[in-house]
C-alpha cells in the first residue's frame, strides 16, 4: 500500500506530466459527449460492441487531454493510436474523431487519427 507522502509526490509528479485532473476530465467528458454524438451508428451497436466503442472514445479521449498538457509525450501518442486500432478491430464501424482544440499538435492527431479511421 502507497504511503499518504508517496502518494501526494506521485499525483504532484502526475500533474506536472499530464496538467489538472479537473481541467482533463471535463476536456475528456466533452470528448466522449461530442464524439458520441456525431457518431449516431454508435447507439445502434449491439451491446459488446457499444460497450468497445464507448471506453475506446474515454480512452482516446483522456490521452488527447494529457496531451493538451504535453504535445509531444510520446507514450500518450502511442496510447491514443493504440486505443484507436483497438476501436477498429473491436468496433468495425465507421466513425470520424470530433475535436474541438486550437493546438496544432491535437489537429494533426485528430487528423491522422481519421486518416487512419477512413483506411478501415
Amino acid at each position: 500500500m502507497i504511503k499518504d507522502e508517496d502518494l501526494k509526490k506521485l499525483l504532484l509528479k502526475k500533474q506536472r506530466d499530464y496538467g489538472d485532473f479537473k481541467q482533463n476530465c471535463i476536456f475528456t467528458f466533452d470528448f466522449y459527449q461530442k464524439n458520441l454524438t456525431e457518431n449516431q451508428v454508435l447507439s445502434t451497436l449491439e451491446p459488446e460492441r457499444q460497450k468497445a466503442a464507448y471506453i475506446s472514445l474515454l480512452m482516446m479521449g483522456l490521452k488527447l487531454a494529457r496531451l493538451k498538457n504535453e504535445p509531444t509525450h510520446e507514450d500518450s501518442i502511442n496510447d491514443f493510436f493504440g486505443y484507436l486500432e483497438l476501436f477498429k478491430k473491436n468496433v468495425g464501424v465507421k466513425i470520424k474523431i470530433y475535436l474541438d482544440t486550437d493546438s496544432r499538435e491535437l489537429l494533426k492527431i485528430k487528423n491522422e487519427a481519421n486518416k487512419r479511421l477512413e483506411s478501415q
